[in-house]
């Protein structure tokens, strides 16, 4: 079944609603996701836990301001964040990434160029063979402010890759070189 699900969402030709747009659709959506992507739900709870222990921040902003700020902050973080991933491309063959802001059910792709990434926001969910990131906006605002690390997002349950093993690996290594990662923080939520 899950199979099938994942081929539904990656085959869609009509682009659906992301949350930014209709947030009631994109509870059904989320639902859909974890059915496809096993556990991907998770990142929700990640991300309540590391706000309420100041791991990440949160945004506290109307809902119809966030209707009109809200998708034009997450697109610029997405640019940034392919523009880092792009300078940390190391020459061998890319897999697409396919991430969505689980909040908002706001799907990007970043497809690989001959010099580094294009990133295209509001698609209609990942292309066969791409790897898939599940994560939030606050992760990637962290991110790329440089406030915590990939390897503490992903040990954290705030960053969930899906795909083959080796091409999970592989964009686990391209995460891990962003720049600003020195200097981020390794957090820990709890004990």
């Amino acid at each position: 079944a899950s199979i099938w699900l994942v081929s539904l969402i990656a085959g869609s030709t009509a682009a659906l609603p992301c949350g930014f747009e209709d947030p009631k659709s994109a509870a059904v959506a989320r639902g859909t996701l974890n059915w496809a992507f096993p556990n991907a739900l998770y990142v929700t709870t990640a991300v309540w836990e590391a706000q309420s222990v100041g791991v990440l921040a949160r945004e506290e902003m109307p809902s119809a301001m966030k209707a009109l700020v809200g998708y034009q902050k997450a697109a610029e973080r997405l640019a940034t964040l392919g523009d880092r991933l792009s300078s940390v491309r190391d020459g061998s063959e890319a897999p697409g990434i396919s991430m969505v802001l689980i909040g908002p059910m706001l799907w990007a792709r970043f497809e690989p160029t001959g010099v580094g990434r294009n990133v295209t926001v509001h698609v209609d969910g990942p292309r066969k063979g791409d790897v898939v990131v599940v994560t939030d906006e606050p992760v990637i605002a962290a991110l790329t402010e440089g406030r915590i690390t990939t390897r503490a997002a992903r040990a954290l349950g705030l960053l969930r890759l899906y795909g083959s093993a080796q091409a999970v690996e592989q964009v686990s290594g391209w995460f891990d070189r962003l720049p600003g990662q020195s200097s981020a923080k390794a957090a820990t939520v709890g004990n």
